[in-house]
């Protein structure tokens, strides 16, 4: 296969024509098939790939993993292009990642090339961004997953609400301008305040809770809204849960969802989510609402929007055990691992993965009569992820981090994974390390979790 560079050795580069990007170790094999696999970082994402059955993946990344794949990687040099200034996660949100995967020469060459000896590539985007639109273009490349145009549309959550407005159980709530905003507040407030989402923004950085016209004018001078901007306010919601689901769409009549997962949030931002656990405390009653409510956000998705393949849903649980709509995740979550590698552990000998099912969908449109089969029993999993406590450079980290989650599942022991590597610098809103317990009850993954964070805390150390 000319043209694709071979034999660079881990971490080195083979030319300084992409000077921004690392090759790791590309060694392409005529008589394989493979697929390119899109993610910000390795660690959270590295057990979904190998699931494309009949495909190698060729991952790319925006951050050097702790515990590269031994071959056919690439990521960016972030450092020598923005400093330690923007995180990779924020890094991975903006067009800037995604102009250099567009504009290099060598990447494209190597995609060309595959796609010529192939008739075609599939590209796995974990967050097709708009500007990787101009990707797909040559229909030679085909997407496996949303369009970059459905993924814009679908992350908006002014659009969400819209779309699903009288066909799902929505709080109340108003689209309107930030300059009417203080207006409306009384209109809409409840005894917990008033929940406001801007149209985009992850993590957080767009949505808020005010429980005063004041807190609200202050947040959205801060959060520099424009005043013409239109947002949504909301009810706030005596919530007593929320919970997020899982599900693949091939057409208005074949939706499959699974996997419930319960959430949980940061202390110090209630709206930021920061773990899962699986299964979800919630009785078989509420479990027949959040199952029925995803079907039919499902079936919205095919019919008005052509969604075909994976995507996810928030959803909110009263006092009253009724389950509201919270938001549509266009795209893989950092919870997907988990749910895939779940799903593992009882997928029937000789049937298709999640990710053929979600391939199958997009390639045809139809799970040609598939069902998912049985979700595991009597076993219990829990992830959080751990902040850094103040400013500062790693100088000592876990030296048994483990290095492939998918062993965690194997060998149904509590691990550390994505644990930040010696001389990184963090700030207190970095995630330092994540880790996965797995017990037969909920209590033994919390004795797992607490163990597992004391073992991260002793073994990071920083400089300052």
């Amino acid at each position: 296969m000319s043209g694709i560079p071979t034999n660079g050795g881990l971490g080195a580069y083979q030319t300084k024509t992409d000077q921004h990007i690392v090759f790791n170790n590309i060694k392409l094999d005529n008589s394989k098939k493979y697929y390119v696999y899109i993610a910000s970082e390795y660690a959270s994402s590295q057990p979904i790939p190998n699931l494309l059955t009949g495909y190698e993946p060729l991952f790319v990344c925006c951050v050097q993993p702790q515990y590269p794949p031994p071959d056919n990687f690439v990521y960016i040099n972030k450092k020598e292009i923005l400093g330690e200034k923007l995180s990779h996660t924020d890094f991975f949100k903006f067009s800037m990642f995604y102009d250099l995967l567009l504009k290099s020469n060598k990447l494209q060459s190597v995609f060309k090339d595959l796609a010529k000896q192939q008739g075609n590539l599939w590209i796995k985007p974990f967050r097709n961004d708009p500007s990787f639109a101009p990707q797909f273009q040559d229909s030679h490349y085909k997407c496996l997953g949303l369009t970059s145009e459905q993924s814009d549309r679908l992350n908006n959550k002014v659009f969400q609400y819209l779309m699903f407005d009288r066909k799902l159980s929505l709080p109340n709530y108003k689209i309107i301008p930030v300059q009417d905003a203080e207006n409306s507040f009384d209109n809409i407030k409840s005894s917990n305040g008033v929940f406001i989402a801007g149209a985009y923004g992850a993590g957080g950085s767009t949505t808020f809770v005010a429980k005063t016209k004041e807190e609200l004018k202050k947040q959205l001078n801060e959060r520099k809204f424009s005043l013409i901007e239109n947002i949504v306010l909301a009810e706030c919601l005596d919530l007593k849960q929320s919970l997020s689901i899982d599900l693949l769409i091939a057409n208005r009549h074949e939706i499959l969802p699974f996997c419930i997962l319960s959430q949980t949030y940061d202390e110090n931002n209630k709206l930021e989510c920061k773990g899962n656990a699986y299964p979800a405390n919630i009785s078989p009653i509420v479990q027949k609402k959040v199952k029925d409510l995803a079907y039919e956000a499902g079936k919205t998705l095919a019919v008005e929007e052509g969604v075909r393949g994976h995507i996810s849903l928030d959803l909110n649980i009263d006092q009253n055990d009724e389950v509201y709509f919270g938001e549509i995740n266009a795209r893989y979550t950092a919870a997907t691992a988990e749910r895939f590698l779940l799903m593992e552990l009882t997928r029937p000998s000789g049937y298709p993965t999640l990710m053929d099912l979600e391939k199958m969908a997009i390639e045809k449109g139809t799970f040609t009569g598939l069902n998912l089969w049985e979700e595991p029993t009597g076993l219990y999993i829990k992830r959080r992820e751990m902040q850094a406590r103040e400013k500062g450079t790693v100088i000592t980290a876990p030296k048994d981090s483990c290095e492939d989650e998918k062993r965690i599942f194997e060998l149904r022991k509590p691990g550390i994974i994505g644990a930040l590597p010696v001389g990184k610098r963090v700030s207190t809103e970095d995630t330092i390390g994540k880790y996965v317990a797995i017990g037969e009850t909920s209590e033994e993954c919390d004795s797992q979790i607490e163990d597992l964070e004391t073992q991260l805390a002793k073994s990071i150390q920083y400089k300052f």
